[in-house]
């Protein structure tokens, strides 16, 4: 059995197989790492970070056709492959519908990622921070922000290479978002109120 890993010693990379996520030895996801309403963009920097996968080759097995990973796909139900999501990640359907933001609300969503730094440094970005009418995080109440405090540059929410590629830091400078690398794999759960805080802002919000 492989030892518990850290979000400090990454896995080594698997060896993978053309046809599904599923590593060829040891585990691939730990569901102990999610929280609640963990939007997909956070579900996946998990999983590349513990499994050292490049961003391309989990965006090409996930989306449902044939794509450029450097153009990328919106983050959306009707683009990427469920099935294999569910079976390859040991995803519930309801953890999966929760990290998506609802199609429904169009243009109240945020076409850029939107973050609040101490939940990032929990290794947490849930889907109601791309709600536009979301203004602060629910749990910590900070300001949610749109740029790198380094460079300056808002990252599109938008499934890519160069996002993917940079799991918990800007795309563009490759500097943390949060304030330390997020250990999620070692971390307290959430308590009760955070997790209603992150609920009712999707609920009111939706």
């Amino acid at each position: 059995m492989l030892p518990e890993p850290s979000c400090n010693t990454p896995l080594p990379i698997m060896l993978f197989d053309q046809q599904k996520l599923a590593p060829s030895f040891g585990y691939v996801f730990d569901l102990s790492w999610l929280d609640i309403h963990d939007s997909l963009l956070s579900i996946l920097w998990k999983f590349i970070k513990m499994n050292g996968v490049p961003g391309p080759v989990v965006l090409r097995l996930l989306a449902k056709t044939d794509i450029d990973p450097y153009d990328g796909i919106a983050v959306c139900q009707s683009e990427m492959n469920l099935k294999r999501l569910q079976q390859d990640f040991g995803l519930s359907a309801k953890v999966i519908r929760d990290s998506f933001t609802p199609a429904l609300l169009g243009n109240a969503i945020s076409p850029h990622f939107r973050f609040c730094r101490r939940c990032l440094s929990r290794g947490y970005h849930g889907t109601p921070y791309q709600f536009q009418s979301v203004i602060r995080c629910p749990i910590h109440a900070d300001l949610l922000e749109t740029q790198c405090r380094f460079c300056g540059k808002s990252s599109a929410y938008h499934l890519n290479a160069m996002l993917l590629n940079s799991p918990f830091r800007c795309g563009y400078c490759s500097k943390r978002y949060g304030t330390f690398a997020p250990d999620f794999a070692h971390r307290l759960p959430l308590k009760k109120s955070a997790r209603r805080a992150i609920t009712r802002a999707r609920i009111l919000h939706c």
